[in-house]
């Protein structure tokens, strides 16, 4: 044994390749075992040893030690030959000044509880527990050695009220080999360190505590060989919590078993830390909160529900030759993730089945890594540039013109992210079965997406602030959430992709405007999900998709100023279409027409391929395909345009209108007087009155042939149509649709055209056309109690005017009582009676 005096130093010292009991061991190894005042050990090596001796014998064993460095010095690879290797190889019993002869104290036989022995012990005491249960809570308020007798096996402090099972309030505290029981309430902790240093926790277990270590403004702290967590721990269980703590070692600890909302280790606005070789598994395994020059190395991340490491304001740090795997592929895991998070070095790293993610984070040395063992490829800062290499995740960051092709990015968090990234190429990749996106573009401009597959994903391919994209010749089919995802993503293309579904929507769209979406299929959406979902968004423009088989075709929320025409709605379950918006247009005018909709049972009478009838949607605002299709959009058809109203003698301008065939077409015009044209657009003048029958036959250069034929009524004056006759409910209950009949005869015949006025500010703007005298039903509801006008006018081929129609009604609160069905048929009993209650109720 080697005695130091009191002012000596103890600097590189070798000690090796000895095979010693534990009587020699002190002899040949480095004992300080007096008092020290002001000395420095540091860099001195024991390694290779073999030796037997009691878990409370150290290779460096330095007691009563004040205002001394024990620093630099290596221990490894020494075999110790005990059961339970209690206390760490390097080891400083007493980081204090000398205050004497310290003592042993023994729990159970000097003192009960734990607690009394503390409370009776001076500074620099060891306290030695037997095995056993003690229910306590306990505060250290002063520098002591606290451990077990044989280790956490048998060994339990268990809470026994009190916010903390153990608080320490003291400088230099060592607790080791206990098992640390909590009372598993979000308001109790394990061991509280706050506002302490040189705290040694070690070799011990902990579970059911919200949080198992917790700490702020502590530093040179050494956390090591714990067990934290099991299946018994509180819901949102923190392993290690510490906040502005600086130059502490974590290292060896096992921290899994938690639940899922469960942090293994948090570190927040802390720096200089070192954790390594800790094995961790939680909700997220790790997170840095505003923390800087912290090291992570040689971790095994078990399996996180959200994310491995979550980064947020924290830069400087360094990630190495760490392992993240991924427990379960039910799991959301985001990989590790970079928010506003710069300077940051991750290298030789290995990710198994998960990737990173890049938010708002700059300048990050990330290289050498591995996903699914193929490379991470991160670009930063690059144009111009052609991938080649087989990646197993894609990251890029403020690049430009960057085309990739022929990859395969399945199996992880998310396969290929854009982060302000412009004017690329992405084209002929796979995206399988990843966590989130298949591809993730955020606040990134006019690149193009090109023959992709996109499968089993939460979302195919999602666009956030995203402008001018191009999404095309895709198969997308099935995701579990969205095959196409755009919020807040203007002006792009979505065409000519097939997306098929499940449990999903097929393209969703959030506060996304002036977007052109044409010439998908949109399929099997089922359970509840829908083809096409719009919401908060205006100007774009849809058409020529087809929409079938899906639980909803088409719903619109709150949005403004859609086009919506030439698709094909069929065998859509729940609603071929729904619109919750503003002024959106369901057609593109007359002969254009509008969509084809498998469950409409209107007639053509006319033959020009448009239903008579208009189509209702489902509406908050009473919207109409005008003019429905009678068969898809993609067959070759033509259309004169008609009817035509007009005066003896005038020259009318016919229009010919033609799609979907070869061009060119070949015209030919007859009509009903005799004359004929073979121009596309002619004029023509009648002589005489009367209704003649217009008929267009139009060939396209296949030899195809479609023909129309509609009317022209020829007058020598014109009456307006009389105003219509509304009838209806005068009354009901707000939320409810009631249905109304409307009326209006013409005096020279005509057809008719109904303007609809609901006194809530919405309306039906001429609808029609309808037979003269024809009863026309429009259903609508109220969604605010009040008393409502409701005006109808119809017009003529002439454009000629009724008046106004009138009808009110009034919509009171919803009520299903008795009392107010007896008073109302009270009323009608007695229609003199009760003035003032029959003007409350509404009763004429």
């Amino acid at each position: 044994m080697s005695v130091i005096p009191t002012t000596a130093q103890i600097i590189n010292n070798k000690s090796s390749n000895s095979n010693k009991d534990s009587s020699n061991i002190e002899k040949e190894n480095i004992i300080v075992q007096e008092d020290c005042i002001q000395q420095n050990c540091f860099n001195n090596g024991i390694s290779d040893n073999r030796y037997s001796f009691n878990a409370y014998n150290y290779p460096i064993h330095i007691r009563n030690l004040g205002y001394n460095k024990a620093t630099e010095n290596k221990v490894n690879d020494n075999q110790e030959q005990i059961s339970y290797p209690l206390n760490p190889p390097i080891y400083n019993d007493n980081f204090f000044n000398a205050f004497g002869d310290f003592n042993i104290i023994y729990v159970p036989d000097d003192y009960p509880t734990i607690q009394l022995a503390v409370d009776n012990a001076i500074s620099g005491d060891t306290i030695i527990v037997r095995d056993g249960t003690y229910t306590e809570s306990l505060v250290i308020d002063k520098p002591l050695v606290i451990q077990s007798e044989k280790g956490y096996t048998n060994c339990t402090i268990l809470q026994n009220g009190g916010k903390y099972i153990i608080s320490v309030t003291s400088d230099f505290v060592k607790i080791s080999g206990f098992k640390i029981i909590g009372l598993n309430s979000a308001d109790y902790s394990g061991i509280c360190i706050n506002n302490i240093n040189n705290t040694t926790i070690s070799w011990n277990m902990f579970a059911r505590s919200y949080y198992f270590v917790v700490g702020t403004f502590t530093n040179d702290n050494t956390i090591h060989d714990n067990v934290m967590g099991s299946s018994g721990s509180y819901i949102e269980s923190w392993g290690i919590w510490l906040r502005n703590a600086d130059n502490n070692l974590i290292f060896n600890n096992t921290i899994t078993g938690l639940d899922m909302y469960a942090v293994p280790l948090h570190l927040e606005n802390s720096k200089n830390n070192t954790v390594k070789n800790n094995i961790l598994g939680g909700s997220y395994d790790m997170g840095l909160l505003s923390s800087r020059y912290n090291i992570i190395l040689n971790n095994i991340m078990a399996g996180a529900f959200w994310a491995h490491i979550y980064m947020d304001n924290s830069s400087y740090n360094i990630f190495q030759n760490n392992t993240f795997n991924q427990a379960s592929d039910d799991y959301l895991n985001d990989g590790v993730e970079f928010y506003s998070s710069n300077y940051n070095t991750f290298s030789n790293n290995t990710l198994n089945q998960i990737g990173i993610f890049v938010y708002n984070s700059y300048h990050n040395i990330i290289k050498n890594n591995t996903v699914k063992s193929k490379p991470l490829l991160y670009l930063e800062d690059t144009a111009d540039y052609v991938v080649y290499k087989n990646a197993g995740q894609i990251i890029l960051v403020n690049c430009i013109n960057i085309t990739i092709s022929n990859q395969n990015l399945s199996d992880i968090n998310i396969g290929m992210e854009l982060f302000k990234t412009s004017n690329s190429f992405i084209y002929n990749s796979i995206f399988y079965k990843n966590n989130y996106e298949g591809i993730y573009a955020v606040f990134s401009d006019n690149n193009k997406f090109i023959n992709l597959t996109l499968k089993g994903n939460w979302d195919g391919i999602g666009l956030y602030n995203c402008n001018g994209s191009e999404i095309a010749y895709s198969n997308i089919n099935p995701n579990s959430f969205n095959g196409i995802y755009s919020g807040e993503s203007h002006y792009s293309y979505f065409h000519n992709n097939t997306i098929t579904g499940r449990d999903c929507d097929g393209i969703e769209m959030i506060s996304s405007n002036y977007n052109t979406i044409c010439f998908n299929v949109i399929t099997h959406h089922v359970y509840g999900f829908m083809g096409f979902l719009i919401q908060d968004s205006h100007h774009n423009n849809i058409f020529n998709n087809n929409i079938n088989n899906n639980s909803c075709g088409f719903f619109i929320w709150d949005c403004k100023n859609h086009s919506i025409y030439h698709n094909e709605f069929i065998s859509n379950g729940l609603t071929e279409g729904e619109d919750n918006g503003e002024n959106n247009s369901w057609d593109n005018g007359y002969p254009s027409g509008g969509n084809y909709w498998s469950d409409y049972t209107g007639k053509d009478n006319d033959g020009d391929g448009i239903g008579d009838t208009p189509y209702k949607i489902i509406s908050s605002h009473s919207n109409w395909d005008r003019y429905p299709l009678m068969e898809p959009y993609g067959n070759f058809r033509a259309n004169n345009n008609g009817p035509y109203y007009d005066f003896v003698n005038n020259p009318i301008q016919f229009k010919g209108f033609a799609c979907c065939g070869t061009p060119p077409y070949t015209w030919f015009w007859y009509f009903g007087d005799g004359s004929t044209s073979d121009e596309q657009n002619p004029i023509h003048t009648f002589t005489n009155m009367g209704k003649y029958a217009i008929y267009l036959s139009v060939t396209d250069d296949d030899g195809n042939t479609s023909n129309h034929t509609s009317w022209a009524t020829i007058q020598v004056t014109n009456d307006p149509p009389n105003k219509p006759i509304i009838d209806g409910p005068i009354r009901g209950e707000i939320g409810t649709y009631y249905n109304y009949t409307f009326v209006s005869e013409d005096p020279d015949g005509n057809e008719v055209r109904f303007y609809i006025d609901w006194g809530d500010g919405q309306t039906e703007e001429w609808i029609g056309w309808f037979t003269s005298g024809e009863e026309v039903t429009f259903s609508h509801k109220w969604s605010q109690k009040g008393v409502y006008i409701i005006k109808a006018k119809t017009k003529d081929g002439y454009n000629a005017e009724s008046d106004w129609g009138t009808l009110q009604v009034t919509m009171p609160t919803s009520y299903h009582i008795p009392l107010i069905q007896f008073w109302m048929r009270l009323l009608e009993w007695s229609p003199n009676a009760f003035p003032i209650l029959r003007y409350l109720l509404g009763v004429n």
